[in-house]
Parts: C-alpha cells; structure tokens; sequence
C-alpha cells in the first residue's frame, strides 16, 4: 500500500509562532495539508522556514505536527524518534559540517509524512548551527497529536511557549477526528464556499438558526457549528428529499452491509471518486465490471483509513446500485460537457472546489486498476512554436468572421490543452438558455489551477471592436446556473474599460474572469508556455485583491 493511501486521513502541518516579548501577543500561521494538498506545501513551507524576524524583540518557534488516531501516531511517534536519533548522532558521531547533512527535498511532490521529517531534520541545522530536537506527544480521547520543535541546547526547552502557540491553533481549528479521518473547522467550512444562501430555518435541537445553503446544505449559527453541518430532509420540510433519497442509494450499508460512520464524510469521498472516474480518460459503457472492482478498492481503503463501520442488512441488488453509480456518473459527464442536468452535477461541482485535495489518493487507488490511466489523463498536448505561429497567422489572414471565429476557438483549444491537468469536454454547445464555445474540466494536482474550479467554460470574442460589458453580463447566468466559478474570455481586440470593471465586480462575487488579448497570445512560445501565462493571470489577480475590502461586501 503506497504512503499516499495510507496516510490519508491524517493532518500534516507546520505551525510559526510569533511571540512578541513587549506585548506577550502571539501570533500563528500555520500551512497543513488540506489548504496546500500538492507540491504547493512545500514551497510554501520553505518559504516559512527561510524567514527570519529581524526584530530582536519578537521569537519564532517553529513546530512540525502530526494529527491523526492514537494507534497510528504511536507507530509513527517510534519511527520519527529513530529517524531523528539517527541524524542527529550521525552529525555528533562522524563530525560532519552542518551543511553537509541538509536532506533532499527534490523527491517529494506531495505532503507526505515523508517529506515532513525531511523538513523537519533540515531545521535542525540553521546556519551551521545544529539544534536539539524536541518532541511532545499530546493525546485527547483518540485524537493524538505529534509535535516536533527545536532547541538551542539539551538544557534549555521552550515548551511554555510551544503550548500556547498550539492552545491558539486549537481554539481556532477546533481539531477533530471523524472516523479516522482528522477534520479541521477551516477545511470545513471551504466546503460551503461559493454556495449561496436561500434562506434560514430554526434548528431542529436548540433555539438556534440556520443557514440552508445551495446543495441543500445546512449550517448552523452555532459556536460548535461543525457538528451540526448536514443535508436539508425531511424533518425540515416534512417531505423526502431527493438528496435523502440519493444518500440512501449511495450508502454501501443497504448493498454491502457496512454502514460508514460519518456518513457525509464517506459520501464527500465518493461523490470525489464519482468526479474522477467521469473525468478521466475511462470508458465503462461496455463494462461495468471495472466499475464494480474499482469501487471495491475504493471501499476497502475507506474503512481501513477514513470511516468506521458497523455491519447492516443487505437490502440492495449490487448489480442494481452499480447502474445507479453508472447513471451518476454519465450524469456528471454529460454536465462536464455542458449538458442540463439538475441537483447531482452542480453539487458535486461546488464540493470539487475544496475537496479536489483528496485527488491524489483517489488516483493512486484507480492506478492499481489502470496503472497508465492518470499519467495519460493528465498529459498534455506538448506546445509547439510552429503550430502556434501558424494558427496565429491565420487569425490575422482570414476576413471571413465565421472562419475567423473557428481559427480562434482552434488557438483557445490548443492553449487549454498544452497545460497539463485541463481536458477539453466541450465544443460549441447549445444549451436552452445559452450558447458555450468551449468547456474543459480540471483534473489536474496543482493548486494554482484548482483556483479556477473543476468546470470552466470559455468564450471567443472575434468582434470588429473591443469586447463590451454586456459581453461580460451574458456569462453570469451560464456560471451561476452550473456552479461554475471561472471563465476565459479571448478577445482578438481586446476589452474595453467598463468591461474590465465588469469583471472585476464579478470577482467580488465569487467569479474569477480572466481575460486574453490578441496582442498577449504572440507573446507566449516553447519558453514561455500557456501554463505560466495563466498561473501568473491568476495570481496577479488574487494578490490585487487580497486586502481589498470590497470583497466583504
């Protein structure tokens, strides 16, 4: 069993503690492995450990953290010890210059427990001077905690301040384990990002109010609001639901006899399964049996490391339930390509804007299928200077709008696909309410792109002046209908000022709108490729709007 599947389920973090000694406040930032899921946690990561606070005044405390059962932190606990022992003896034993012992990190592309001790080894040598290792084992009913921290030496430890800077975390986050799975109140509530709310309704158990968010979910206005997150039901609206009806098929206790606890957990992983089958190069229209076999892994490694069971009665057919898997799954396709589809689609949508951190491991279980699978999926068409040069040229040729509009749509097409992770799923389609040039979904490990959604649609503007407002509002419907977050617009002659406020108003509504000119399109080449140009699009916008206080409105 690869470490990816193993260890899913656990938090991975590194927290930096600030403590000012005039004013005795403290202040935390952490990076865990749920916000920075690929190899975004390690950049961010080295980025944190680099800095140093130049004012004398304030002290770092840097603390590298497992969270995760009792029974698998003990096992880890002893392996971290040894490892760390090892180092530190082979530095005072073999007398080595302290840069000499820094550990690679090139190998390691995700937040494994792996590349945590590496990190955490490298900061005992700073500056050619070698710390003591420290470590504090903190356990709380079946959640266990695995810190590990540095000192200057064996006689001095600043566990005090290590304490407090973790109380801080912990009254934040609220840490929590969910079967075997550790579950924080950040990554909890970016699940209900970019939902809408429709109204409120009084609790069920309390004389507290909640929120009824798009997808039928409930929040509630509660300090311990995690515990009471759910699916809108019928004790609420005194009628079944579809989504009721929905979980009752999809719960393995009424096909499989084993009812997964927390249920929404386990229906969070598989409506992730359910999204990357449909998106990945998979054909099961002619045998369901691979879908059967896959979902049985799928299941295995849910009980061995993210939900509890207990046994129930067979009710279901499986035959039966892997057709309904099927329909939810063509389902899903069918919107990924822009077809009209209601309820199912659009939330998994919405999920896949948070939870696209559990794509790794949910990949990793269909390579044991499909070993060549994912690589392919993910592959991108390699960009070439000739073919790009070429279609370029005959933008600029053709005078025919209709040939001119294909031209463009073919650039658009050819840049998508030149960055590794994006899959064209549709051309040119006609809806009841709107009309797409192009849709691609997101399949990719980089969080960069992830900033964008997992559906994304694109419109090619070839007009004979600049692309207008009305452009821009025309989008909006489509966007907000689908639980799409961003779209691409490419415009031969650019946009013009109210359009561009456009669009950044629509940011501040939750859509990201990137645009691209004809003039940008000539810059991009073998060295300096479609992906750069859209990853540096991306985050000079969210760096423009960081602190701008329009997004609270």
């Amino acid at each position: 069993m690869s470490e990816l599947i193993f260890e899913a389920g656990l938090l991975k973090m590194v927290l930096d503690g600030s403590i000012h000694c005039d004013s005795e406040k403290i202040f935390v930032n952490s990076i865990d492995s749920y916000k920075y899921p690929f190899e975004d946690f390690l950049e961010y990561t080295c980025n944190l450990l680099e800095c140093r606070e130049r004012d004398q005044s304030i002290k770092n405390i840097k603390l590298f953290i497992i969270m995760g059962p009792v029974e698998k932190l003990e096992v880890y606990k002893k392996q971290w010890d040894t490892k760390i022992q090892e180092y530190f003896n082979d530095i005072l034993n073999e007398n080595l210059q302290a840069q000499e012992k820094k550990v690679d990190l090139s190998t390691n592309f995700f937040p494994s427990l792996d590349l945590l001790i590496r990190l955490y080894l490298n900061h005992l040598i700073d500056n050619k001077t070698v710390y003591y290792p420290r470590g504090l084992l903190i356990q709380n009913q079946d959640l266990s905690m695995l810190v590990y921290y540095r000192s200057i030496d064996f006689k001095t430890d600043e566990l005090d301040d290590v304490r407090e800077i973790l109380d801080i975390w912990i009254e934040k986050e609220n840490p929590m384990l969910m079967g075997y799975q550790v579950l924080i109140r950040s990554f909890i509530l970016k699940k209900m990002i970019g939902r809408r709310i429709i109204s409120t309704l009084p609790d069920q158990t309390d004389s507290n109010w909640t929120l009824l968010l798009e997808g039928g979910v409930i929040l509630p206005l509660s300090d311990s609001f995690e515990k009471g997150i759910a699916k809108i039901n019928s004790a609420h609206l005194g009628m079944w639901t579809y989504g009721e009806i929905e979980d009752i098929i999809l719960n393995p206790a009424y096909y499989v006899g084993r009812h997964y606890e927390p249920c929404d957990l386990f229906l969070e992983w598989q409506y992730v399964f359910f999204y990357a089958i449909a998106s990945l190069r998979l054909d099961l229209k002619y045998d369901k049996h691979q879908l059967f076999f896959l979902h049985q892994n799928f299941l295995k490694f849910i009980e061995n490391n993210i939900c509890k069971y207990r046994l129930s009665d067979i009710l279901m057919n499986q035959s039966e339930v892997i057709n309904f898997f099927y329909f939810i799954i063509s389902q899903i396709k069918l919107y990924l390509i822009g077809q009209e589809e209601e309820g199912i689609s659009k939330n998994v949508l919405l999920l896949m804007r948070s939870r696209y951190c559990y794509l790794p491991v949910i990949y990793e279980l269909v390579s044991i299928n499909h070993p060549m699978l994912i690589e392919e999926s993910l592959a991108n068409t390699p960009f070439k200077d000739d073919i790009w040069c070429s279609l370029l040229e005959k933008l600029k040729i053709i005078t025919k709008p209709h040939e001119k509009g294909i031209i463009l749509e073919e650039i658009a097409t050819y840049f998508i696909k030149s960055i590794a992770g994006l899959k064209i799923t549709g051309r040119r389609k006609r809806g009841k309410r709107e009309e797409v040039d192009i849709y691609f979904c997101n399949v990719s490990l980089d969080a960069r792109l992830w900033e964008l959604g997992a559906l994304i649609i694109v419109e090619c503007k070839n007009h004979k002046k600049k692309s207008t407002v009305s452009d821009i509002r025309n989008l909006i419907p489509v966007m907000d209908t689908k639980g799409i977050k961003s779209a691409i617009i490419f415009s031969t002659l650019g946009f013009t000022k109210d359009a561009l406020d456009e669009i950044e108003n629509q940011y501040f509504n939750g859509k990201l709108i990137l645009t691209v000119e004809f003039n940008e399109l000539k810059e991009l080449s073998e060295t300096n490729l479609p992906y750069t140009f859209l990853v540096n699009k991306i985050e000079k916008i969210m760096e423009k709007y960081e602190d701008d206080l329009r997004i609270a409105y």
